[in-house]
């Protein structure tokens, strides 16, 4: 009964912080058009390294209880890699996505050196958003290069760590039933 209530409480943890990578991903990309967000990137890569470690905690708790590792084989071990491989990119995108943040802030008209912004700085970057979405609109003869700009440049990460996300969600299944 103990083991099966660690592993539920594991379980728990596990599948909230699947849905929230993925939810923070969508929002990331929604925000990297209108700002740098570097805070939410780290956020982001806290949430993939608990990923790994709650998915490690899984064979740990079954090592700890019946002295092996669990007894997983084919197309569950194939998951397995998959999920890891998603956290391990997941992980990278993270950190690569507030380091783009970060770049974005000091690249702005109105960054600081150490990429901290002020009220008034943030304003700044917000305005200078607007006006680059507004020359991104198909149809308009000054349209910057898609993906280019210091805000918006970094879209494409979050993205990514969405789709990681909901893949790893998918392998999970696997995992569980062809185990």
């Amino acid at each position: 009964m103990t083991q099966n209530l660690i592993y539920a409480l594991i379980q728990v943890v596990h599948n909230e912080n699947a849905a929230a990578i993925v939810a923070l991903g969508a929002y990331g990309t929604w925000q990297a058009g209108r700002r740098p967000v570097p805070g939410l990137a780290l956020i982001l890569a806290l949430l993939w390294a608990l990923q790994g470690a709650t998915g490690a905690l899984f064979g740990l708790i079954t090592y700890r209880f019946d002295h092996h590792l669990p007894d997983i084989h084919g197309i569950a071990i194939q998951a397995l890699g998959l999920k890891m491989l998603c956290v391990l990119l997941g992980l990278v995108l993270a950190l690569w996505a507030r380091r783009q943040a970060r770049q974005a802030l000091r690249e702005s008209p109105s960054g600081r050196a150490r990429g901290t912004a002020s009220v008034l700085e943030t304003a700044s970057v917000l305005e200078t958003a607007s006006a680059l979405d507004a020359a991104n609109t198909p149809g308009t003869a000054s349209a910057a290069p898609a993906g280019r700009t210091p805000v918006g440049r970094g879209r494409w990460l979050w993205s990514a760590s969405s789709l990681l996300g909901i893949i790893a969600l998918g392998a999970a299944a696997f995992l569980r039933w062809f185990s």
